[in-house]
């Protein structure tokens, strides 16, 4: 009937917004603005609507147009200290609050709101003064004494804390947001129980209040109830789709059970609406390098480094390290490697232990680093209690764990040995935790087993539970600190016998593992000591392997790979990040004394050519006489591996998949064997094709190795005659007898737990 008149169209726009329907508030508040655009109620009320749908720059605005037309409207200044805040400009919503103080100093909401920034600001003496002080002056404000109770807990002092927020809740019965909190001093009492009803309590108070699910959530993932948790983060993000935190928490529950995509979507989120969160840019870095977007990795890494400072330098340094090395990018290599080895850096969690394998070959190291990031992010977890000694049965129950069921390294080396297991003394499960992919070798993995257990969506502890149910005597992780891994089913202790094997080649410095498998050359006797399992030695390698592969039909051309005709093919195709500054800078010697001979690389970046070509020309030589092979299945990768005359392995870390490719592919393989397992596998497997000829000890051994078989092509095609010819004799390619020793093993170890024994190193009889 009054279309142009202001009072109803602004306060329909209020009622809207109270009934959360931020788009028709949002409608009626700009109908109504233009009708009275020097009002500043209008602008200000406008304000939390669009603060409620995250667009806290267009809030900001609306405040400054409310005060710049009033600047005595202290309800204005406040609201603009809380969209500040929401912005993380804690010091302009300090200044904002304390404009509002200026103007009206006993005005409770703008003292409250002060206490609360200088507590994000951790000035937490003053916020506790300052709350102290507002709780003195209105005995009665339920607020002040929930945030006094807050100061109180950040400073350590719980009973206090406690007592402040009782009185809150004396005061205003229905005040959900307390309960909230009293849920986090609970758990940080470790009263896990307590701090559930807490948040039962404020979700019957308030169904609507997305911290009190926030909350929950981390309670429920931290209680290992994973589905519980992630259906409170989708709650509280659909409340309140706008905030950050509930994304960023559910994160690590998306990563564990797969879901990369909305992980990343996540975080892309997280770090839009709050750029100064360290932690989101380090998770994200772990998906782009899982991608291979290298770069935009170290973007993300050297970000999180400038807001934590030096801190942050030391925190990350591995995994920087490894994103450097993964694009050949040495610069300041030898001064950061120094520090990893003189230990320091604080390494950050279970995904900076890898890069230490490629990075320095120093067993002692690794097994100090590895017990230390152990012991602080992956204790034993004791929830599911001891596991009792049961009588000894016709069959021994294994599992194996892995996220690698499917067209993976793993998979290539063990086929074949989940199919040659032996169903008559043994019962064989599998959980699998990776992705559902139907190709050729999850059906084959899938077909080997007596049960395929699909995992993936079940917290560790639910896994672990899941094992124990099934009676699994021994469980064996073929994932270690690798990609993917889920470490914490072991810390929860799956079974009574837990195995360290092929998946990670070095000590896993738990407790709760058992043994580690391995061979007389990765672990002779004198380094038995920096494994903190019982080593398990097979007698000839540790390394499953099939003796059969898939190569793709007709015969590739060297010019088809782009090489010449003539001269020695030397190739490597490790990934980029094995190659170190010292190993490239030796090939490069190799080719200078060995004419017309090339070395080809695998390519899987498209950062690592041309720096590796940069470097070839700073060492003086023709960057053309680098050949890179691109990315093609694993069939018709093979096919093309026999065009090289000689594999020349990094050091310190090894090949493994690659060298049993290359060897299955009759390609010679020169490796320098080092000290710890990972700069020891290609020497296994060169004593277990009886080639041992082909292992030296130094860096300078290496280069004289190379250059005089590069100039003797006789001598390199008798190495090749014998490789090939010993394909059918040598030990390494008796994938039956593999499998007897591997359950000969298995067989020890039970006999151990069967007569409650410790575990002890086992040497497998030939």
């Amino acid at each position: 009937m009054q279309p142009r008149q202001f009072g109803v169209a602004h306060i329909l726009g209020e009622l809207m917004y109270l009934r959360r329907q931020y788009r028709e508030a949002h409608r009626w508040m700009v109908k109504a603005l233009p009708m009275q655009p020097r009002d500043p109620a209008a602008h200000t009320n406008l304000g939390p609507v669009l603060g409620a749908t995250g667009r806290h720059e267009d809030a900001l605005q609306c405040y400054d147009q409310a005060v710049g037309l009033r600047p005595d409207f202290v309800e204005a200044w406040i609201n603009r200290g809380g969209a500040l805040r929401e912005l993380r400009r804690l010091e302009d919503a300090l200044q904002s609050y304390e404009r509002a103080l200026a103007l009206r100093p006993d005005a409770p909401w703008a003292q409250l709101n002060r206490g609360i920034v200088l507590l994000d600001l951790q000035r937490t003496q003053e916020a506790q003064a300052a709350l102290d002080a507002l709780t003195q002056a209105h005995p009665n404000y339920a607020q002040a004494w929930h945030q006094r109770g807050n100061a109180l807990a950040a400073l350590g002092r719980l009973e206090e804390a406690k007592t402040s927020y009782d009185r809150a809740v004396k005061l205003s019965p229905n005040y959900a947001d307390v309960w909230v909190d009293v849920a986090l001093l609970y758990k940080t009492q470790g009263r896990a129980q307590d701090a559930l009803e807490c948040l039962d309590r404020a979700l019957i108070l308030n169904p609507e209040l997305p911290e009190a699910y926030v909350n929950r959530g981390n309670l429920l993932r931290h209680l290992h109830r994973w589905k519980e948790a992630l259906e409170n983060y989708d709650r509280a993000v659909s409340l309140a789709p706008m905030q950050p935190a509930a994304r960023f928490n559910r994160v690590p529950l998306l990563l564990a059970m797969g879901q990369k995509r909305q992980a990343l979507d996540d975080l892309d989120f997280v770090i839009q609406k709050q750029p100064e969160l360290a932690e989101a840019y380090v998770m994200r870095a772990g998906l782009l390098t899982e991608a291979g977007l290298y770069l935009e990795a170290l973007d993300d890494f050297h970000r999180a480094v400038e807001i934590k400072g030096d801190a942050g330098s030391n925190l990350w340094l591995p995994e920087i390290l490894y994103l450097k090395a993964s694009v050949a990018d040495w610069r300041q290599w030898d001064r950061d490697v120094s520090r990893l080895i003189l230990s320091g850096v604080e390494f950050s969690g279970v995904s900076s232990i890898f890069p230490l394998l490629a990075l320095v070959d120093d067993p002692a190291l690794h097994q100090v680093v590895c017990a230390r990031v152990i012991a602080k992010v992956l204790p034993g977890i004791a929830d599911l209690g001891p596991i009792a000694v049961r009588p000894p049965r016709e069959r021994i129950r294994v599992g194996y764990f892995s996220a690698d069921f499917h067209q993976h390294a793993t998979m290539v080396l063990m086929a074949e040995l989940f199919e040659l297991h032996d169903r008559e003394r043994f019962e064989w499960y599998a959980f699998s935790f990776g992705p559902q992919t139907g190709d050729a070798l999850q059906k084959r993995a899938q077909a080997a087993f007596d049960r395929f257990i699909e995992v993936r969506d079940m917290s560790s502890l639910d896994i672990a539970r899941l094992a124990r149910e099934l009676e699994i005597d021994i469980a064996v992780d073929l994932k270690g600190f690798t990609q993917d891994a889920r470490t914490a089913i072991f810390a929860c202790r799956a079974a009574p016998i837990q195995v360290n094997y092929l998946g990670y080649p070095g000590t896993m410095a738990a407790e709760y593992y058992d043994y580690i498998v391995a061979d007389h050359v990765v672990i002779p006797d004198a380094s038995r000591r920096y494994y903190s399992e019982k080593v398990v030695r097979l007698p000839r390698c540790y390394q499953a392997n099939g003796r059969y592969r898939h190569v793709a039909e007709g015969v590739f051309s060297r010019a088809e790979c782009g090489l010449s005709d003539e001269g020695v093919v030397y190739c490597c195709f490790n990934a980029a990040y094995k190659i170190t500054p010292g190993v490239f800078a030796t090939w490069m010697r190799i080719l200078q004394a060995v004419p017309g001979s090339v070395v080809w690389l695998y390519e899987d970046n498209r950062w690592a050519p041309d720096n590796l070509r940069k470097e070839a020309v700073r060492l003086g030589v023709d960057p053309q006489r680098l050949v890179f092979a691109p990315k093609m299945p694993h069939a018709e990768h093979l096919a093309r591996f026999s065009l090289a005359d000689l594999f020349l392995d990094t050091f310190p870390c090894n090949a493994h998949t690659t060298a049993s490719d290359a060897l299955w592919a009759g390609v010679p393989l020169l490796a320098c064997m080092g000290q710890s397992f990972a700069a020891r596998v290609a020497a296994s497997l060169l004593t277990a094709v009886e080639m041992p000829e082909l292992i030296v000890h130094t860096p300078e051994a290496y280069e004289a190795l190379a250059i005089a078989l590069g100039r003797e092509p006789a001598r390199l095609a008798e190495l090749r005659q014998r490789l090939v010819a010993q394909r059918e004799t040598a030990p390494w390619w008796d994938t039956p007898r593999f499998a007897r020793h591997l359950e000969s093993a298995y067989e020890q170890m039970v006999q151990r737990w069967w007569g409650d024994m410790e575990p002890e190193h086992i040497d497998v009889a030939s």
